[in-house]
């Protein structure tokens, strides 16, 4: 088993989706006990990004301004993503889940207090929708890297199979989004896949 939590942990620090991304366990119990940590991980963090969030205020800012401002916030986001990235990425390929899980929780923070700062800009009322949903597959991935901690400390091979995947799809479908929004930097905000 733990030989097979060491090669998920690297799979999911390279993003590299796992064959049947936790869909291939023969257990129902192991299915719904990796649901059951992703669960839990993402309704706590789901409770700290909320408390964490700062109301809209200023004027409405237009495309442009918008674009400029928010770039500007993911390109600080990106900064940091990419230290986390390299000392997860370090302790994965060392087989350290429970160091691993401590750099998750230790940069979590910083990724939610961002998303905060993000929210509270001002959006074009013209394009809230699509603002909203780049926004809202940017705070599912706060949300997906607490429970990918909870799934590295309790050795959960089909949670952390399940959020490597989810990490692919969300990371490509804000950069597709993004960039035909017209975002340089924050077509790549979502955190880099583990």
């Amino acid at each position: 088993m733990k030989s097979a939590i060491l090669v998920s942990l690297a799979l999911v620090a390279a993003a590299l989706p796992a064959a049947g991304c936790g869909s291939s366990s023969s257990s129902s119990d192991k299915a719904e006990a990796a649901q059951a940590v992703i669960n839990a991980a993402a309704a706590s963090q789901g409770a700290a990004q909320a408390a964490a969030r700062v109301p809209a205020s200023g004027a409405t800012l237009t495309k442009a301004q918008y674009i400029r401002k928010a770039d500007k916030f993911c390109r600080q986001m990106i900064k940091i993503d990419r230290g986390t990235f390299a000392a997860y990425s370090q302790a994965a390929k060392a087989g350290q889940a429970a160091v691993a899980a401590a750099i998750l929780d230790r940069d979590t923070p910083a990724y939610v207090a961002w998303l905060g700062k993000w929210h509270a800009l001002r959006q074009p009322k013209q394009d809230q929708r699509i603002l909203v949903e780049i926004l809202g597959t940017i705070d599912n991935q706060a949300q997906v890297t607490g429970a990918q901690a909870a799934a590295l400390r309790s050795t959960s091979l089909p949670a952390l199979n399940q959020i490597a995947a989810a990490r692919v799809e969300a990371k490509k479908r804000v950069h597709k989004i993004g960039r035909q929004y017209g975002f340089k930097a924050c077509g790549d905000a979502v955190q880099t896949p583990r």
